[in-house]
C-alpha cells in the first residue's frame, strides 16, 4: 500500500494493523533563498495570529514547551503547512513526522522508530549543522522540531540517527551513542548497518524511549565486547553515563567457529541494546537554527571579503614592485623599464633569445 507522508488520510490504512512503524521520510530540497524567506515571514504572521486569536494559560503554556499536548501542536502545525511548499523539510521532515504519528496513534501502532540524522544532535553552531541548514532548507531544523514531537507524543519511540549513508556492506566499525548526548565523530555508516540497528531495536524492550546515534569508526566496533564459548570473560561493556558515546574499547574477537555470531552486526546490536538500553532522561530543547546560519553567512563573507581584499592588494603591491624592477641590459630593451608594457617586451626577447 502506498501513502504520502504529508496526507494524514493516505496513511491511516497503510498503518491500520502494525505492530511498528519506522519511519525514514526526509527532503532533500535545495535553498531558495527568496521563495523561502518570504515562506517564513508567512509562517511567522501566522503563527502570531492564531496565537492571538485564542490566549494560552499558563498551564497550556507549559504543556506546550514541554510537547506534551500532541493534538495541540499538530493542529497548529497542519494549519501552516500551506504556507511552505509541499517539497520543504516542513512539510515532509515535521509535519510528515506528525502525519505518521497522529496514524500510529489512532491505529494503536505499539512501537515508533524514527531514522534522522548524526547532525541533529550537534549544536545549532556546528559548521556541519550550518551548512546543512543553510544548503537543504534548514532541514536539521526540521528534524530536531520532530523528534521533539516524538517525545511528547505519547507513543513508545526510538530515534535513530545515522551518519552518512553508504551502500556497502556492513562493515565491524561502527561506533553508537546513546542520547541526545551521544554525539560521536562523523563518519559512513551501511544502510546494512542501519536497518540491522532498527531491527534490534524492535526486538528490544529496553530500546523503549531512546535516541541512538550511529556512524562509522576506524578504531573498530566499540559498541560491545564479548568473549566467545570457553572464555573465562563474558560480555564485558564500559558505559560513562545515560547519554554519551558508549565508551567500550574491546573490539570483537574472531568469529565463534559454530556459528560466527560475533561479525554479525544485528546480534551485536541485540547485545548492546539489551545490556545498555534505557529511556532518554536528557530533554530535547530548541536550538537557535536561524541565528547559527546567520553567523556562519556572516562569518564566511567576511572572510571571502577579508582575502579578496588581500589579495587584491598583495597583487596591486606585486604589480608595483615589478613595475618599478630594473632590468639587465639586453639588446633592444632599456635597462630602466617605463611604463606597463616591460613585461611582454622582456618576455619576447628572452624567448628570441
Amino acid at each position: 500500500m502506498k501513502g504520502d507522508v504529508t496526507d494524514l488520510s493516505s496513511l491511516l490504512a497503510p498503518t491500520r494493523g502494525c505492530v511498528a512503524c519506522i519511519a525514514v521520510n526526509g527532503a532533500s530540497r535545495v535553498t531558495q533563498p527568496l521563495m523561502d524567506t518570504a515562506a517564513f515571514v508567512l509562517h511567522a504572521i501566522l503563527h502570531l495570529i492564531s496565537l492571538a486569536k485564542r490566549p494560552v494559560t499558563p498551564r497550556e503554556r507549559s504543556a506546550s514547551d514541554s510537547y506534551s499536548s500532541f493534538e495541540s501542536l499538530y493542529r497548529s502545525a497542519s494549519s501552516l503547512a500551506t504556507t511552505y511548499p509541499k517539497e520543504h523539510p516542513y512539510n515532509v521532515n515535521y509535519l510528515g513526522t506528525l502525519n505518521l504519528l497522529q496514524a500510529a496513534r489512532q491505529a494503536s501502532v505499539p512501537k515508533f522508530i524514527r531514522v534522522t540524522g548524526l547532525s541533529v544532535g550537534y549544536s545549532a553552531f556546528n559548521p556541519i549543522t550550518c551548512l546543512l541548514n543553510l544548503v537543504i532548507s534548514f532541514v536539521v531544523r526540521w528534524q530536531l522540531a520532530g523528534e521533539r514531537a516524538i517525545r511528547g507524543s505519547g507513543v513508545d519511540y526510538t530515534v535513530i540517527r545515522p551518519g552518512a549513508l553508504t551502500d556497502s556492506a556492513a562493515a565491524p566499525e561502527s561506533l553508537v551513542g546513546k542520547g541526545d548526548g551521544g554525539k560521536i565523530p562523523v563518519g559512513r555508516v551501511s544502510r546494512e548497518d542501519v536497518a540491522c540497528l532498527c531491527v534490534a531495536a524492535l526486538e528490544s524492550a529496553k530500546a523503549s524511549n531512546m535516541t541512538l546515534s550511529l556512524a562509522g569508526s576506524k578504531a573498530g566496533r566499540r559498541e560491545v565486547g564479548h568473549k566467545g564459548p570457553g572464555s573465562a570473560e563474558g560480555p564485558s561493556s564500559k558505559s560513562t553515563s545515560s547519554s554519551g558515546p558508549l565508551d567500550s574499547k574491546a573490539a570483537f574477537p574472531a568469529p565463534w567457529p559454530s556459528r560466527g555470531m560475533n561479525n554479525d552486526p544485528l546480534w551485536s546490536y541485540k547485545i548492546l541494546l539489551r545490556r545498555e538500553g534505557r529511556p532518554d532522561v536528557t530533554p530535547l530543547s530548541p536550538r537557535f537554527h536561524r541565528l547559527g546560519v546567520c553567523i556562519f553567512v556572516t562569518a564566511v563573507s567576511s572572510l571571502g571579503v577579508g582575502l579578496g581584499a588581500g589579495l587584491w592588494r598583495g597583487g596591486h603591491a606585486l604589480g608595483r614592485w615589478l613595475r618599478q624592477r630594473p632590468l639587465p641590459p639586453q639588446e633592444g630593451i632599456p635597462a630602466t623599464v617605463r611604463g606597463g608594457s616591460w613585461s611582454l617586451a622582456c618576455i619576447g626577447a628572452r624567448k628570441e633569445k
